[in-house]
């Protein structure tokens, strides 16, 4: 059985590949990447269902980058 990991991000520079290869090498592990802003539509209730688990690598409040935090 697989775990279903949404993975949120943006707001900051890094290697999406290198990042999304750590969980490559697990194979009990599901991931799916969500880009703020967009991910705010799958973290409501009636589609983050679908997930065991969040893992938050994003970063509000940057100027520029169309990240705020409320």
């Amino acid at each position: 059985m697989s775990t279903n990991v949404l993975i949120v991000s943006k707001g900051h520079a890094y290697s999406h590949d290198s990042f999304l290869r750590m969980f490559e090498g697990i194979s009990t592990v599901t991931t799916t990447l969500g880009e703020q802003p967009a991910a705010q539509v799958i973290l409501q209730p009636e589609h983050i269902v679908d997930f065991d688990a969040v893992l938050f690598y994003d970063m509000s409040g940057i100027p520029n980058v169309g990240l705020t935090h409320d």
